[in-house]
């Protein structure tokens, strides 16, 4: 996993769809295959996440937080239930906008091409309840289609892992369905989660304190995503490898008082790999 302060990776792209929120092509490099999501400038999107009762914090995406967020909670995702995730790769943050890289995930059951027909309808009706009825028959199709859908995004759901609009945001590969997107996460939950179920799952562990470190670091300096990464990784250049992401640790004493103070957590902070 890399974050990096760079243009887009070169090769031959073929686009795969287009949604409300990006474009996304199949990019063919000199090392293999990929999928490239390009983020659309402006969709109104928000990622939140909860560091406990009455703590939430919401990202919007003219912010690249927001993208830094998104990408680190599907790496928890993926850490946490690798059947279910796609295994992203890369976020690169550009002039040009901000694009992940992940793994091809065929398309076994023609996901995309229905939701595009759906969309492409969608868009054409001018009342609102046309456009309902195209949605609420749109998901009745997949969850038809994908029996087990709706059970193991309650099952994401109770481990802080939550998936909007799932129906438009998985494909079955293998017999698995894998999910591309995490919309909101409740950061406490996944913690237990990974306490009681999966408590060796170092990679696990380290995705929860990569969240944790980068929420209160920029609360506690205000500090831009680059001035993070420069005050905490050292010899920080512009990349930043995984290696060095999940070595960031918890540091009470360069925390302000009133940040700690309003998140106490319930179960042992070494979870977080803090301790």
């Amino acid at each position: 996993m890399t974050i990096v302060v760079a243009p887009p990776l070169e090769g031959k792209r073929t686009s795969l769809c287009e949604g409300s929120e990006a474009v996304v092509f199949k990019l063919r490099t000199k090392a293999g295959v990929l999928v490239e999501r390009l983020q659309k400038p402006t969709t109104d999107g928000r990622f939140a996440f909860s560091l406990g009762v009455g703590f939430e914090v919401r990202v919007y995406d003219i912010s690249s937080l927001y993208h830094v967020y998104k990408f680190q909670a599907l790496r928890l995702g993926r850490a946490m239930f690798p059947d279910h995730f796609v295994n992203v790769r890369r976020l690169h943050l550009s002039d040009g906008g901000y694009l992940t890289y992940s793994d091809l995930v065929p398309d076994e059951t023609g996901v995309i091409a229905r939701i595009a027909d759906a969309r492409r309808r969608f868009a054409s009706m001018d009342s609102d309840e046309e456009k309902k009825k195209i949605r609420r028959h749109a998901e009745h199709i997949e969850h038809s289609l994908a029996p087990g859908l709706a059970s193991i995004v309650q099952r994401l759901a109770d481990a802080g892992l939550i998936i909007a609009h799932p129906e438009a945001n998985y494909h079955i590969t293998g017999g698995k369905i894998v999910f591309f997107e995490v919309a909101n996460l409740d950061l406490m939950l996944a913690a237990t989660h990974v306490f009681e179920n999966m408590p060796d799952n170092e990679d696990a562990r380290n995705n929860l304190a990569l969240i944790h470190a980068t929420a209160l670091k920029l609360d506690s300096y205000h500090l831009s995503l680059e001035e993070l990464f420069a005050h905490l990784v050292p010899g920080y250049s512009g990349e930043i490898p995984a290696h060095k992401l999940s070595s960031l640790h918890f540091m009470p004493t360069l925390l302000k008082p009133a940040t700690t103070a309003v998140m106490p957590y319930p179960i042992d902070a070494g979870i977080f790999g803090f301790m």
